[in-house]
């Protein structure tokens, strides 16, 4: 019986862990892309305009997705600007 239980535990538990990923996910992608993004973005990645409308949404999702999960931190004294950011990502 408790066996049971426990595996019910965890089923929850991992339910709960997938469902708000994909909530934060949509919340993420459901912002509008700053205008200067995509100066910056054909800045670092000169292909991007021959890129098919698709994948150059694709793109920019992953870049929005990539920038809300990670976190950078400058070494030396290097201060890490959003422009840097954006250009890692990219």
């Amino acid at each position: 019986m408790a066996a049971i239980l426990i595996l019910i535990l965890v089923g929850v538990v991992a339910f709960i862990g997938w469902s708000w990923s994909s909530w934060r996910d949509k919340r993420i992608l459901a912002k509008t892309v700053p205008p200067d993004w995509l100066a910056r973005i054909r800045e670092a990645i000169p292909f991007y305009d021959k890129l098919l409308q698709t994948k150059q949404q694709q793109l920019l999702d992953n870049i929005r997705l990539f920038l809300a999960k990670k976190r950078f931190y400058g070494c030396a004294g290097l201060v890490v600007t959003d422009r840097i950011r954006l250009t890692i990502a990219a």
